[in-house]
């Protein structure tokens, strides 16, 4: 049996597999952050805070599109 590590994106899409064993063909922690980083670059529109999309829609204060509701923040007004 040959160790797997596989790195999926939303809906277990599979982004990237690594094959190896303990000392040849794992992946090292710098990997495994590089992907996750590309992963949610490709997933979050917000990612490049530099876009003139996303100041445009921050300085309208559309905070409910930066912050997902199901982490409760920011607390819905009434």
């Amino acid at each position: 049996m040959v160790p797997h590590t596989i790195v999926c994106e939303p809906r277990l899409v599979v982004y990237k597999i690594y094959n190896g064993f303990w000392s040849f063909g794992r992946p090292t922690v710098e990997e495994l952050r590089h992907d996750l980083r590309a992963v949610l670059m490709k997933h979050h529109w917000d990612s490049d805070r530099s876009e003139a999309q996303v100041r445009a829609a921050w300085e309208r204060g559309e905070r409910d599109r930066f912050y997902p509701p199901e982490l409760g923040w920011p607390a819905p007004t009434a």
